[in-house]
């Protein structure tokens, strides 16, 4: 979708799964397929956009223990941004940023997809149902120590070298948020993320993109046009991370 100037983007089915098959094409992506998609309860979510000054939500790529595994796992920890600005223009700023939050919101639930077997429409169209784990967060500096963990491997260092995404709250009076989980978007129950990437962004190429998922944990496929009698359309996902940016200016 061509967004111009502006450095943000909602996204459909097709671009996301765009971002999944380049994951696909990728020879030297194997953890990131094995962990390409997790799933966080939007209510919190909801509670952070609500509160005033909220800025956004900051993603924190990171690589460990995760629900007692017994293996290392590629996740994501999220915290509400409150009165912040990206430093877009400084990527030294960027790079020396750390968690905030005393704890941060894991997934409920990560998970891999067969990606020998399935494009990236398929991923998206699977039927992945409700999470089986429980809400849980984590210290900062735990969350901090698995970031640099991220960062020291080199199949992802090489494709993001700052060890984060975030997700800017508004653009030109746009509110993201309340597109993505308000009721045009059906107010989904989960927010499911996966990790695509975006050739067009190098060396910065890991590419987040959030989608509305229903209270049976799948993704929200058809909307209802409240507007148009008989008519449907696509649900918004989110892709509006920095780094990279959304698209290029």
């Amino acid at each position: 979708m061509e967004t111009g100037n502006r450095k943000s983007a909602e996204i459909n089915y097709v671009e996301g799964s765009n971002y999944l098959d380049e994951l696909r094409r990728n020879q030297k992506s194997n953890k990131i397929k094995d962990n390409v998609t997790g799933v966080f309860e939007a209510s919190y979510f909801n509670l952070w956009r609500k509160q005033a000054h909220f800025s956004g939500v900051m993603f924190w790529f990171c690589y460990g223990n995760f629900q007692g595994r017994g293996k290392d796992v590629l996740f994501l920890a999220a915290e509400p941004k409150y009165e912040f600005i990206y430093p877009k223009a400084d990527p030294i700023i960027a790079r020396g940023l750390s968690p905030f939050q005393e704890k941060l919101l894991l997934p409920l639930d990560v998970n891999g997809k067969n990606f020998n077997q399935h494009d990236g429409r398929s991923i998206l169209n699977d039927r992945d149902g409700k999470p089986n784990g429980q809400t849980a967060t984590e210290d900062k500096g735990d969350v901090l120590r698995k970031v640099y963990r991220f960062l020291s491997e080199e199949e992802f260092w090489q494709l993001n070298k700052y060890g984060h995404g975030y997700f800017e709250a508004k653009d030109y009076n746009v509110d993201f948020f309340e597109n993505l989980l308000g009721p045009e978007n059906e107010s989904p129950t989960y927010l499911r993320y996966y990790i695509g990437l975006d050739e067009n962004e190098n060396p910065s190429q890991m590419r987040i993109f959030l989608v509305p998922a229903d209270d049976h944990g799948n993704n929200i496929k058809v909307l209802k046009n409240p507007r148009r009698a008989n008519k449907t359309t696509e649900p918004y996902l989110l892709q509006k991370s920095w780094p990279p940016p959304p698209d290029t200016f």
